[in-house]
C-alpha cells in the first residue's frame, strides 16, 4: 500500500486535508506503475539527442575539472567573451539532486566560450 501527500488544504472524500498529510485509502497498483514506466519512454529529458547533448556537456564539465590546461584556456575564453561569473561549468551527478539544473545554468551562463 502507497500513500499520497497532499499539498495545501484540498478536499479528500469529503474532509479537509492539511499539508503533509497521508490519505490510507489511496493504493498503488500495477497499473499505475506501467503507465509510468511507458511514460518515461516519451519523457522529452529521455529523447536520443536530449541525452546525447547532456553527455556532451557532461564530457565538458569532465575535461574541465581534469586538465589545468583547459581550464585555464576556458578561462581565457571567458573572460574575452565576458561571460558571467563563475566561470565553471558544474558536473552533473546522478545521484545529486538538482545537479543536472545546475550543469545547464553553468552551460547558459558561459556559452559564448564554448
Amino acid at each position: 500500500m502507497c500513500y499520497r501527500a497532499t499539498s495545501g488544504n484540498e478536499m479528500v472524500d469529503g474532509t479537509e486535508v492539511t499539508d503533509g498529510e497521508l490519505q490510507p485509502n489511496d493504493e498503488l497498483t500495477l497499473q499505475d506503475i506501467q503507465d509510468l514506466e511507458e511514460e518515461d519512454d516519451n519523457d522529452a529529458y529521455t529523447t536520443g539527442s536530449c541525452r546525447q547533448t547532456l553527455a556532451k556537456f557532461r564530457a565538458i564539465a569532465t575535461k574541465l575539472k581534469k586538465s589545468p590546461n583547459s581550464k585555464a584556456k576556458f578561462l581565457d575564453l571567458c573572460q574575452e567573451n565576458e561571460c558571467e561569473k563563475p566561470h565553471n561549468i558544474e558536473r552533473d551527478v546522478p545521484t545529486r539532486w538538482n545537479s543536472t539544473y545546475k550543469q545547464i545554468a553553468s552551460v547558459v551562463r558561459c556559452e559564448k566560450a564554448l
